[in-house]
C-alpha cells in the first residue's frame, strides 16, 4: 500500500507541475485574455518517467511502464478544479475540488472539507509543495508594465512636489538621462499622493497593492528621464506597509523601452521597522521583439525572512515564442533553485516547455510536452516528460453530494482510519484494473518484497472481482 501511496502522490505532484510549466503568460499572447470563469479548461496529461528517487533505474523503468496505460484529465474553472485518472481512455478515478471541499468518485455521496487546513492534504496524509514561479508567471510582469504606465503618468500631476534639474547622466545599459526630478511628500500629503497614484495606475495587481499600503512619514521619489521625458531610472525611499506592519523600503528600478527591446532591472530591500523580518529582491529581464519571434531572458533572486525563518529562491529563465499561423510556439527553460527553512540543502527544479497554444478565449487549445527535472545535493531525484493537450471543458467534474464531512472535527484515530479507507478505495479503483493489463513482471511493482504466494493470491482475487462485475 505504501507503493500505491507513492504512485498516487507522484501523479498528483506531476499533475500540479504541468500547468505551472506552461511558463510565462506574457509570452503566450493568446492566453492573456483567457478567463477560467468563462472558459473552463480540460487538460489531458500523460507521463514518461526517467527518474524517481529513491528507485534505481530498474524500478524506475518498471514504474514508467506502470504509468504508461494511465493518463490524467485535469479540469480547471473559476473556483473549481479536478482530475480524472484514466486507463487506456477509460475513467478509473475522479477527484474534484470546489472551494475548500474535495471529493472522490471511489467514495461517493460525500464531500470532505476542513476549516483547519487543506482537506486533500489531510486525507492523503502528505503535503503537496508548490513551486514559486512569480518571476516568470506574469506576476512581476504585470507590476512592471503597470509601473511603467505610472512612472510616465506622474510627470504633470506630481510636478508641484518635484525639484527638477538638468543632468547628463549615463544609466548603464538603459540610456542617457538629461533630467533628474526629486519628489518629496510630507506626512500631510500622503493621502493625496496615494489617491493620485491610484487614479493614474491601471486596474490590476499593482493598483491593488498601492491601495492596500499604509504610508508613514516622508516619502521620496527620484526619476531620471531622457530628453523626451522617458523614464530610465526610478528610485523610491520611504516607510510603508500592509495591515499596520511597516517596512523601510528602498527600490531602484532601471528600465529601457525601445523598438525591438525591453530591459528591466530591479533591486528592492524592505526590512521591517520592528523585528527581524526582511525581504530582498534582485530581478533582471530582457525581452526582444522581432518579426514573428519574442524572446525573454533573465534572472531573479529573492530572499524572504519571516519569524526568523529564511527562504531563498533563485530563478533563471530563457524562453522563446515563435508566432506561426496564429499560434504561439513556446520553448526554452525555467530553473528554480529554492532553499526552504526546514531543509538542509536547496532543491533545483528545471522546467522545459515545448508547447503550442492556439485558438481564442472561446475555443482555446494547447498541445506539446513539458520536461521536468528535480535535483538535490546528491543528484537528480525526479525527471519526467509530460505530454499534454488542453481544450475548453464540456462539463465540471464536481458532483453534488448528500453530505459534507468536516475533517477538523475528527479525532486523530478516526482521521487515520478514513485515510486507510480512502487508500483502499483508490487501490480498488486504480491498481486492480492496472494489474489486469500489466505483464506479471511490471505488476510486480505493486508487490515489491511480498512473497510469490501473496502476489498470486492478490492477483487471483483481482481477477475474480473482475469476473463478478
Amino acid at each position: 500500500m505504501r507503493k500505491l501511496h507513492s504512485l498516487i502522490s507522484l501523479l498528483l505532484v506531476l499533475l500540479m507541475l504541468a500547468p505551472c510549466a506552461l511558463a510565462d503568460a506574457p509570452l503566450l499572447q493568446a492566453a492573456s485574455d483567457w478567463n477560467l470563469a468563462d472558459t473552463p479548461l480540460s487538460v489531458t496529461l500523460s507521463i514518461s518517467l526517467q527518474a524517481h528517487a529513491p528507485f534505481d533505474e530498474t524500478r524506475t523503468a518498471m514504474l514508467d511502464r506502470v504509468l504508461a496505460p494511465l493518463s490524467l484529465n485535469l479540469y480547471a474553472a473559476d473556483g473549481e478544479s479536478g482530475v480524472s485518472v484514466l486507463m487506456n481512455g477509460n475513467e478509473l478515478l475522479t477527484m474534484a475540488q470546489k472551494g475548500d471541499a474535495v471529493q472522490f468518485s471511489c467514495m461517493p455521496n460525500v464531500s470532505y472539507a476542513s476549516q483547519e487546513g487543506n482537506a486533500l492534504e489531510l486525507l492523503l496524509g502528505t503535503s503537496l509543495n508548490s513551486i514559486d514561479l512569480r518571476a516568470v508567471d506574469g506576476t512581476f510582469e504585470k507590476w512592471i508594465d503597470d509601473g511603467w504606465v505610472l512612472s510616465n503618468a506622474i510627470l504633470e500631476p506630481f510636478a508641484e512636489y518635484g525639484k527638477r534639474k538638468s543632468v547628463k547622466t549615463s544609466i548603464k545599459d538603459m540610456g542617457l538621462a538629461r533630467s533628474c526630478t526629486d519628489y518629496t511628500f510630507s506626512k500631510s500629503k500622503l493621502e493625496e499622493m496615494q489617491q493620485t497614484l491610484l487614479s493614474l495606475c491601471p486596474e490590476g495587481d499593482l493598483h491593488d497593492l498601492i491601495a492596500s499600503l499604509t504610508f508613514s512619514g516622508t516619502q521620496k521619489l527620484r526619476v531620471y528621464r531622457t530628453e523626451d521625458e522617458v523614464p530610465l531610472r526610478v528610485e523610491y525611499n520611504g516607510v510603508c506597509g500592509v495591515d499596520g506592519k511597516l517596512r523601510t523600503v528602498k527600490l531602484v528600478w532601471r528600465t529601457k523601452r525601445e523598438r525591438g527591446e525591453t530591459r528591466d532591472e530591479i533591486t528592492l530591500t524592505s526590512p521591517a521597522k520592528s523585528g527581524t523580518d526582511k525581504n530582498t529582491l534582485d530581478f533582471e529581464r530582457i525581452m526582444t521583439f522581432s518579426s514573428g519571434k519574442i524572446t525573454m531572458q533573465g534572472t531573479c533572486s529573492y530572499k524572504v525572512t519571516a519569524s526568523k525563518q529564511t527562504t531563498q529562491t533563485e530563478v533563471t529563465f530563457d524562453l522563446t515564442n515563435r508566432l506561426e499561423n496564429d499560434s504561439d510556439n513556446v520553448s526554452g527553460s525555467v530553473a528554480i533553485k529554492q532553499q526552504l527553512p526546514d531543509e538542509d540543502y536547496a532543491t533545483k527544479r528545471t522546467i522545459t516547455p515545448n508547447v503550442v497554444l492556439s485558438g481564442n478565449a472561446e475555443a482555446p487549445e494547447i498541445s506539446g510536452t513539458i520536461g521536468y527535472q528535480e535535483e538535490k545535493r546528491y543528484g537528480t531525484t525526479e525527471e519526467c516528460v509530460i505530454t499534454l493537450r488542453a481544450a475548453r471543458a464540456s462539463e465540471s467534474l464536481w458532483k453534488d453530494t448528500a453530505a459534507t464531512m468536516e475533517l477538523s472535527t475528527l479525532s486523530a484515530e478516526t482521521l487515520q482510519n478514513l485515510r486507510s479507507q480512502l487508500s483502499g478505495a483508490i487501490a480498488t479503483a486504480i491498481v486492480r484494473p492496472l494489474i489486469q493489463v500489466l505483464s506479471a513482471e511490471d505488476a510486480a511493482f505493486f508487490f515489491y518484497e511480498m512473497s510469490d504466494e501473496d502476489v498470486q493470491t492478490i492477483r487471483q482475487a483481482a481477477e475474480s472481482a473482475v469476473e463478478i462485475e
